[in-house]
């Protein structure tokens, strides 16, 4: 989904249903969206868009990839990247591990899709990482 003049955000997630209904949302919330199942599939997907994509929704729980993996891996080689770790889990060491990487920010998954794209607007209307 591509509009002109509104932020594209890449979603990484591997439930099918997550993926679909996120989308819809930002989609409803004046974002348009690019949808990545894995974290090779993100990677690549950055890689072409990188200049239009405003910000990275990561759940790092990928199919083929750890989620710090990812993470080292797009902020080596997109340094300024904006994203956001949008996950189920409450493990705190990996939750701090995962931000170590270079992330912005992490919200839990409550399904209130109005907290996330709060989460969103704040990030995206702060200064742009180093």
């Amino acid at each position: 989904m591509t509009t002109d003049q509104r932020p594209l955000i890449l979603v990484v997630e591997a439930d099918a249903e997550q993926r679909k209904a996120l989308c819809r949302a930002l989609f409803q919330s004046g974002y348009d969206t690019l949808a990545a199942t894995s974290g090779a599939a993100a990677i690549a997907m950055l890689a072409q868009h990188r200049p239009t994509i405003a910000l990275v929704l990561l759940n790092p729980q990928l199919p083929d990839m750890s989620g710090e993996d990812t993470c080292r891996y797009l902020f080596k080689r997109h340094p300024g990247l904006r994203c956001l770790i949008y996950s189920d889990t409450h493990d705190a060491a990996l939750i701090e591990r995962l931000l170590k990487t270079g992330p912005s920010a992490y919200l839990t998954k409550t399904g209130d899709l109005a907290v996330l794209t709060e989460k969103i607007r704040a990030l995206l209307s702060g200064p742009s990482r180093p």
